[in-house]
């Protein structure tokens, strides 16, 4: 059974992007919380159903947001 994944305040890696292209881990935490998503109730509501999903809204409606956190969930859940 998997582990229930706690999605209402999704936290993405510290990295950076340095002048050669590729990255590093030196993003302060300040950053880090800068690009911190807040989901809201029907958007949590497809993040944690583990269901197909299929999505139909006006544009800046927050789709793309939801189904990535939902992806991420996923591989979240399936690494814990």
């Amino acid at each position: 059974m998997e582990a229930p994944v706690d999605v209402h305040r999704f936290k993405p890696e510290p990295l950076r992007t340095t002048g050669d292209g590729s990255t590093s881990e030196s993003a302060s935490e300040n950053e880090l919380y800068e690009d911190t998503m807040d989901l809201s109730c029907e958007q949590l509501d497809i993040v944690s159903n583990k269901n197909p999903t299929f999505i139909q809204g006006r544009g800046g409606t927050g789709k793309t947001t939801t189904l990535v956190m939902k992806a991420v969930a996923h591989e979240i859940s399936y690494y814990a």
